[in-house]
């Protein structure tokens, strides 16, 4: 990755990172996601399939190595039994590469 490119990720996730953090009652949140899922149906995919779903493996991996704490355990056992899920309907592993969602 070269280091124009890291600048970007970094800048994105810390966007998100402040986004997240402040949104209080819920409420920008639910605006949030609003925009978000309807984007063009191509980003719509690219993000929920390049990120979403390697964000719930992420996590479902730390609750299976026990890698959370009080303040996720829920969400990282939530994101455990989705990756379950995929895993059965997609037949994955944990070590497979997400496949591009087009293709399934």
């Amino acid at each position: 990755m070269t280091e124009e490119a890291k600048k970007r990720v970094e800048t994105a996730a810390e966007l998100l990172e402040r986004s997240v953090n402040v949104m209080g009652d819920g409420k920008d949140m639910e605006w949030l996601v609003g925009k978000m899922a309807n984007m063009h149906r191509t980003l719509v995919q690219s993000f929920a399939g390049k990120f979403i779903i390697p964000y719930v493996r992420q996590l479902a991996l730390f609750y299976k190595e026990g890698y959370y704490d009080l303040r996720n355990e829920q969400v990282c056992k939530a994101c455990f039994l989705m990756w379950e899920a995929f895993k059965k309907e997609y037949n994955w592993t944990d070590d497979d590469q997400i496949p591009h969602f087009a293709l399934i």
